[in-house]
């Protein structure tokens, strides 16, 4: 009878603290002018993002910034420097690798994978765990986004990042669609299944 209750206590535990580590963000962004808007978290902590000089800045207390690549250099897989992105901070350190629309190396052991689903996009992690799960929903005057992070930690809180700096970029793909407002949903629906 101990076993059995001493089990189902840890097992409790476990359920709460897993749910525990979750963070949920939203961010709505005007169509009409996005040179500046917020990320809020479950807080109500605002983070903002503002364009400057051609390129999308994360406010922190370090700054962050998606810059291109350049060159012509090929990777091990093949993939021009002049076709990634990295992520680097106020200080110069490059944080991150985007390598393709889908694969992100945080580290030289963790690569994250952004895959397309219905309403948005997921993101994995090598073992096919979801890290982040981000729901767009758009209508005719804003692009309002629903972000949820699974897990904690330093390579968390550097896809935290790439995903604030690259909300605008994602909506303008998911946003493609040149019809009447009333049939977009069903159109884009579509179109990225």
């Amino acid at each position: 009878m101990k076993k059995s209750l001493l089990f189902s206590l840890c097992f409790v535990l476990t359920f709460i603290f897993s749910f525990s580590q979750n963070e949920k963000f939203t961010s709505i962004i005007p169509k009409s002018d996005y040179t500046k808007f917020y990320v809020v978290n479950m807080n109500n902590d605002t983070t903002v993002l503002v364009r400057e000089n051609g390129e999308r800045i994360l406010l922190l207390d370090t700054q962050y910034k998606l810059v291109n690549g350049v060159g012509r250099k090929k990777d091990k897989s093949g993939i021009k420097e002049k076709y990634k992105k990295y992520l680097i901070n106020s200080k110069g350190d490059t944080l991150s690798t985007i390598s393709s629309n889908t694969n992100i190396q945080i580290s030289k052991s963790t690569i994250v994978t952004r895959q397309k689903t219905k309403t948005g996009w997921k993101y994995f992690n090598s073992d096919g765990k979801v890290l982040c799960d981000i729901g767009l929903l758009w209508n005719d005057s804003s692009w309002n986004y629903s972000i949820e992070f699974y897990e904690s930690g330093a390579h968390i809180e550097t896809l935290k990042k790439i995903v604030m700096l690259s909300l605008i970029k994602m909506a303008h793909y998911r946003s493609k669609c040149h019809c009447p407002s009333s049939d977009c949903d069903d159109y884009l629906i579509y179109m990225f299944l």
